[in-house]
C-alpha cells in the first residue's frame, strides 16, 4: 500500500525541487485504519500537484535527469492506470475515461 504513497515515480522531481517525500517508510507503514490511508493518499497526490504545477517546459528540459524523471512518471501513471481500468471492467464498473466519452464500457 505504501507504494501510491510514496510517489516514489516522483522522487527525481522531488529531489530537484530541493524535497523529499511527506512521510517516511516507517510512517506509512503505521498506518492501520481506512480513514488515515485514505488522508495520506489525498495528501501525497495533493503533495504531487503542487511540485508538479510548479513545472514548466524549460525547467523539465534544464536537465537531463528532470526530463527522465518526468517522463517517468506520467508512463508509470499510465501503466497503473491501465492496471486499474483492468480491475474496474472486471468488476463490472465503467471506468472515468470512457463514462466521460459516454461509453458503457461494454
Amino acid at each position: 500500500m505504501a507504494h501510491p504513497l510514496r510517489a516514489t515515480q516522483l522522487h527525481g522531481l522531488f529531489h530537484a525541487e530541493g524535497r523529499t517525500s511527506p512521510r517516511t517508510d516507517a510512517q506509512l507503514a503505521a498506518l492501520k485504519d481506512k480513514a488515515a490511508v485514505s488522508q495520506a493518499l489525498k495528501d501525497s497526490f495533493s503533495y504531487c500537484a503542487a511540485v508538479i504545477e510548479k513545472l514548466d517546459d524549460a525547467k523539465i528540459l534544464a536537465s537531463p535527469q528532470l526530463t527522465y524523471s518526468f517522463l517517468h512518471t506520467i508512463v508509470h501513471n499510465n501503466e497503473i492506470y491501465g492496471n486499474i481500468v483492468g480491475y474496474m471492467r472486471a468488476s463490472g464498473i465503467v471506468p472515468p475515461s470512457t463514462a466521460a466519452r459516454g461509453g458503457t464500457g461494454r
